[in-house]
């Protein structure tokens, strides 16, 4: 509630109002949803129609990439990869530019699929937990063979060889799951100089939104796009990274700091959506790591936050279920309460 979205899309408006080429940006974030709010916000502040630019996927234009577009290119990180790769994938060996993308229910059924061929046992190796192990190994960038040299135990040595053969195979179909399509762009750019060349003259600035949710495939694909121009501008709140389990990494806040040291540093100190009651106990659980912060906000004084210890993640649910009961018999609408 500090205003990191609403820095991306005044930065963007301000950068087309003083002449830069709305087409030399590139903003990313995460989800769909959030690229369809900061594409929304945008066009109010460029003053553009959204129903005549606005198609739902969180970005401006029809051609692949904006490559020919006059406008700013607002996407989520996999979005960007799949278009890129849907122009380039014929020049990474055995994929081509018509390839598939497989989703979680895919994915499942080709680890299924590897297990039967190996003849593992389903419950020793249950394949949402070990699609879920090649997916970590991904967003770590490890190769099946690193995987192998790794493994400590016999469950680990069989992971590895699940994963090599559920590579294989997705090889064989020319296929890529989501976590491919970050690593395949970064094969891209590291092994055709020609396409990140052309990429780094059309993408003069590189904005990222909610930085503290990259991985390292997802921070390697901003520094190869950025390390020419050094334009790149990055928000996020190291204590707000949760999603350390799917590869999420806030260490990338200091791979930053190291790769361009001619870096600013602007915090956002004055909160605008919590309580000063909230905003204390927030400012004594964060800023460890990262440097302190004084948050601190105008807003008026709310309800004492309240800590409740409970014996298990079962009764924890059962008592937001009972407040959220009991909210709704005192007349609080549904939509207020998170």
């Amino acid at each position: 509630g500090s205003g990191k979205t609403r820095v991306m899309t005044h930065r963007i408006a301000s950068m087309v109002h003083a002449g830069i080429e709305p087409g030399s940006i590139l903003a990313i974030t995460f989800t769909n949803k959030a690229a369809e709010e900061m594409l929304r916000r945008t066009l109010r502040l460029l003053s553009i129609p959204e129903s005549n630019d606005f198609n739902g996927h969180g970005f401006f234009g029809s051609s692949a990439l904006g490559l020919e577009d006059d406008r700013p290119v607002l996407r989520t990180f996999h979005s960007f990869c799949a278009r890129l790769l849907r122009r380039y994938a014929h020049r990474l060996e055995p994929y081509t530019s018509q390839f598939s993308i497989y989703d979680s229910a895919d994915q499942k059924q080709v680890v299924t699929e590897v297990m039967k061929e190996l003849k593992l046992d389903r419950t020793a190796f249950p394949p949402r937990a070990t699609q879920s192990t090649i997916s970590q190994w991904k967003n770590q960038m490890v190769s099946p063979e690193q995987a192998a040299d790794q493994a400590a135990t016999f469950k680990d040595r069989e992971l590895a060889r699940i994963y090599s053969r559920y590579q294989e195979l997705l090889e064989e179909q020319d296929a890529s799951d989501f976590d491919d399509l970050l690593l395949l762009v970064v094969r891209l750019l590291s092994e055709q100089p020609d396409v990140l060349d052309r990429l780094r003259q059309q993408f003069q600035y590189v904005m990222i939104d909610e930085f503290q949710d990259t991985n390292r495939p997802q921070y390697l694909i901003a520094k190869l796009l950025s390390h020419q121009h050094r334009n790149l501008c990055v928000t996020g709140d190291p204590d707000q990274s949760i999603y350390s389990w799917r590869g999420a990494s806030p260490d990338n806040f200091n791979r930053f700091r190291e790769d361009f040291p001619e870096h600013q540093v602007v915090t956002l100190e004055q909160n605008y959506r919590s309580t000063p009651q909230i905003l204390e106990v927030a400012s004594r659980l964060s800023g460890t790591e990262f440097g302190h912060r004084d948050l601190f906000t105008e807003n008026a004084d709310g309800s004492a936050v309240r800590v409740q210890q409970l014996h298990d993640e079962r009764a924890e649910a059962r008592r937001i279920a009972d407040h959220i009961e009991n909210w709704l018999d005192q007349g609080v609408t549904s939509d207020e309460m998170a």
